[in-house]
């Protein structure tokens, strides 16, 4: 056998265990985990028209991120009129993260909710006499929902009411940040 014929059966022989130590790096960076905020570190502070802190206001929050993913917490507001909620983490697998976006464009059947995104809703359950009201300036009503321009979106009170929830004040906030505070003022209701 000559040195060339050698070099080559050399190759041959070690051709087999690097390809599969390059499949066996693709399989784990593939399988590797994406972690992203599902549902930042929330506060909710909820204050009377003229600023006074409200306490033992329930605010339930309820979380979902891709997939299966998904919970709720129920917090009062203390004291101070404040209630708190930790960040929740979600993980996707790196080849999840990278082929989910690219499913939009097969038939609805084959890839129903597979997008990636941490969203959160925040149910507040306001004490009977007090209401919620939207200054024009500030707040935009687009559909059956006010939106801010910070992103924050209350769903209309009024339909609220129609379906038997007079009480809850229904706002969410699509989330890629770690935090999140926001202050809700109620007023007396007008008679």
């Amino acid at each position: 056998m000559t040195a060339g014929e050698q070099v080559k059966d050399s190759a041959k022989k070690k051709s087999p265990p690097i390809f599969l130590s390059i499949i066996f790096i693709l399989a784990a960076c593939a399988l590797w985990p994406y972690r992203f905020v599902a549902s930042p570190e929330s506060s909710i502070h909820v204050v009377d028209e003229i600023g006074r802190s409200m306490t033992g206001i329930r605010i339930v929050r309820q979380w979902n991120a891709s997939g299966d993913q998904r919970g709720e917490e129920e917090a009062s507001t203390d004291a101070a009129g404040t209630a708190y909620f930790r960040k929740k983490m979600a993980s996707v697998s790196l080849l999840k993260r990278v082929t989910a976006p690219l499913l939009k464009y097969l038939p609805a059947i084959c890839a129903p909710g597979e997008e990636i995104y941490g969203y959160s809703e925040f149910h507040i359950y306001r004490p009977a006499g007090y209401e919620l009201r939207f200054n024009e300036n500030l707040w935009q009503k687009i559909d059956e929902v006010y939106q801010n321009t910070n992103g924050v979106c209350i769903r209309d009170p009024a339909l609220a009411q129609k379906y038997h929830h007079e009480n809850e004040i229904q706002f969410y906030i699509s989330t890629m940040k770690d935090s999140f505070d926001y202050t809700l003022k109620l007023y007396r209701t007008q008679k």
